[in-house]
């Protein structure tokens, strides 16, 4: 089954429930729109909602970028469902990108939806560096780099450490090791225990509307130096 984009909509309103005299001429509210911002991943079905009351019943229209915008001249991958403006987008694809705009029309007015912006979800890879092996004074503070690759929307970024079956463990953040916010991993003071068994850090993008997560370059640690530092007082 496919999963729907990642969107957020409290714009569905109770005008169904309003209790309107049957025939009475008004124009059109629309009472359910997309959201100002749309995720979609490529190939998976999608909807731009768009419903409207009024009498007489009205119809619709759609802008794609300020342009009239026509679903039938899609390939048949884009359909109107009947009696509402709702787009069913079958198997998207990046050409489908833009700014979207619903319209209900009937002889006695036009609502207008807010304008969406409708966008492919995407996530490239970490830019291809060696692996890295660092030798941080013990004691000391020390600073992993993390450049993290384009994302759409933004990724979340964390860091990990490999595991010798290949897996990996979620850094735990605490008063000690801390992201920061360009997400570098920053010590505050290097231990032997750094050195996670000389199985190498790496900082991970996850992608939730994708659903999928990259890993950035290795980084492997060797803590060198006395194990009994002491730091001046600041």
């Amino acid at each position: 089954m496919n999963s729907a984009p990642r969107f957020i909509n409290d714009n569905i309103h109770n005008e169904r429930d309003v209790q309107v005299p049957k025939n009475v001429p008004r124009p059109p509210s629309i009472y359910f729109e997309p959201p100002y911002e749309i995720y979609y991943k490529a190939g998976e079905t999608f909807e731009l909602p768009c419903e409207a009351n009024g009498e007489p019943k009205p119809t619709y229209d759609w802008n794609r970028n300020e342009i009239v915008f026509n679903p039938s001249g899609n390939d048949d991958r884009i359909v109107q469902l009947p009696d509402a403006g709702t787009l069913v987008i079958n198997m998207p694809e990046d050409k489908d990108e833009g700014i979207f705009q619903c319209f209900a029309i009937n002889d006695f007015g036009k609502s207008a939806s807010k304008k969406v912006n409708l966008r492919q979800a995407k996530l490239a890879s970490f830019a291809f560096v060696k692996p890295t092996y660092h030798k941080p004074y013990l004691g000391r503070p020390y600073t992993l780099p993390c450049v993290p690759p384009e994302s759409v929307p933004p990724a979340s970024v964390f860091w990990i450490t490999k595991t010798a079956q290949g897996g990996f463990n979620v850094v735990n953040y605490d008063s000690r090791v801390s992201m920061d916010r360009k997400y570098s991993l920053r010590i505050t003071n290097v231990v032997e225990t750094d050195a996670n068994q000389g199985l190498p850090y790496a900082c991970m993008a996850m992608n939730n509307v994708v659903r999928s997560h990259v890993e950035g370059p290795l980084h492997f640690l060797a803590p060198t130096g006395d194990t009994e530092v002491t730091l001046p007082v600041a």
